[in-house]
């Protein structure tokens, strides 16, 4: 391996659940010890469940959820890219939403192949807690309809960069302010014929 954390102890646990002889080769060798914080942790409360409705209407197509059987539409990621207003001096942060990320990566590709400075990042449903790594948070209501909350972290709104976020669903609902606080562009994937 590059690098090993076993140590002489964990080799031994492994030579002796396997019983054969083993060589342990790496490049780097070290240790680690978890040690818990004094009192409980702290868990963000949110909400995690939704109405049960069927999305059928919200998602109008397959953007990767079930796999993919042909390559994306090449000539809908370009109509959404030039309807975009971008300057090349500043970089650019793409947003995948939730699981849909497929077709907000390629878009970003596509940006960086013009010669933009660009970041690709999401949004998710799973909370943690602010501290350490994680520099800032923020918490919306998702785009699906149901009120669960999302989360994005590491994206202060007063950052430069031009920011985009993608969404699979034709349009949001009441109450979904993540590109108004974040001053982003949206791209719907999900809207009539592609347009954005």
């Amino acid at each position: 391996t590059i690098k090993s954390w076993l140590g002489a102890e964990g080799e031994a646990a492994l030579r002796a659940g396997l019983g054969r002889p083993l060589n342990f080769v790496s490049m780097l060798e070290g240790r680690f010890k978890f040690r818990p914080k004094d009192g409980p942790a702290e868990i963000p409360k949110f909400r995690s469940v939704g109405d049960g409705a069927y999305k059928d209407g919200l998602l109008p197509h397959n953007y990767g959820r079930l796999g993919l059987s042909a390559p994306l539409n090449q000539n809908q990621l370009r109509r959404l890219k030039n309807s975009l207003t971008l300057e090349k001096s500043r970089p650019v942060l793409v947003l995948g939403t939730g699981e849909f990320l497929h077709p907000p990566y390629r878009l970003a590709r596509m940006l960086e192949d013009d010669g933009f400075e660009v970041t690709f990042a999401s949004t998710t449903r799973t909370p943690v807690a602010l501290g350490h790594i994680i520099g800032s948070v923020m918490r919306f209501a998702d785009n699906y309809h149901d009120g669960i909350d999302n989360f994005l972290y590491n994206v202060p709104p007063e950052s430069d960069s031009q920011k985009i976020i993608c969404y699979e669903t034709p349009h949001l609902p009441d109450g979904h302010d993540l590109a108004a606080r974040l001053g982003a562009q949206t791209v719907f994937f999900g809207a009539p014929h592609g347009a954005a």
